[in-house]
């Protein structure tokens, strides 16, 4: 199994500039075939909050597995505990949007 992290633009820089970064878990060989399971943490956490999950679910089920540190959480927050969140001023519009902009990055990897 391998670990490791990406980080790529962000879709809307025009408000919001930093990249977005997510940890990935991957079986070792990857094909054409396999699945991949996306993971989000809650307001209060971090990409790393489901990193056992996601170890269990790349081995046991040959997924690739995806948790986006979205922005205004986790790291992008505090980067130093990786912990808080600010208000939500969109009702997760725009974190959903970097979820699935992370599932289409390594997708397209």
């Amino acid at each position: 199994m391998r670990t490791f992290e990406v980080t790529f633009p962000n879709l809307n820089t025009q408000f919001y500039s930093k990249c977005i970064t997510a940890l990935i878990v991957a079986p070792d060989k990857i094909s054409f075939s396999k699945g991949a399971m996306l993971f989000t943490h809650g307001w209060g956490g971090n990409r790393f909050q489901h990193q056992d999950k996601m170890d269990y679910t790349a081995d046991k089920f040959d997924l690739i597995c995806i948790s986006t540190e979205y922005r205004q959480s986790g790291y992008d927050f505090d980067p130093i505990r990786g912990a808080g969140s600010y208000v939500p001023y969109d009702a997760s519009f725009y974190q959903v949007v970097d979820c699935l902009s992370a599932l289409r990055y390594v997708l397209d990897m």
